[in-house]
């Protein structure tokens, strides 16, 4: 579930996607193992992908051995000519020693606006 964010949450769900991510990138730092994370819905958008570098990046600034990002659900759309851009950046940043924030890897892009 590393895009989705606790605020996205119903109340009455009692659930909270980011501190579940917390405390298992915690219990894997503690006990020494790699870590890896997937995306619990589908999705397409800016916000997803930057919710997903947040989580690597607090991750990895807790020394967490961050190795692996499963995007589950692929379709025609994310592997989209429309969609490439904005997909091949993410993978970019993902990619570099440390996430970056999505701003500084997507900034002044046209393609974004239309892929939203």
């Amino acid at each position: 579930c590393l895009e989705k964010r606790d605020s996205s949450e119903k109340p009455m769900a009692n659930a909270s996607p980011e501190k579940l991510v917390e405390e298992t990138c915690i219990a894997a730092q503690r006990a020494g193992c790699k870590y890896g994370g997937e995306n619990a819905l589908e999705f397409k958008d800016r916000a997803s992908y930057q919710m997903i570098l947040d989580q690597v990046n607090r991750c990895q600034m807790q020394g967490v051995d961050f190795r692996s990002v499963t995007l589950l659900r692929l379709d025609h759309r994310l592997v989209s000519r429309s969609h490439y851009t904005l997909f091949s950046r993410f993978v970019d940043q993902l990619s570099s020693e440390t996430a970056l924030s999505w701003s500084s890897a997507v900034a002044g892009s046209k393609a974004l606006s239309s892929t939203k």
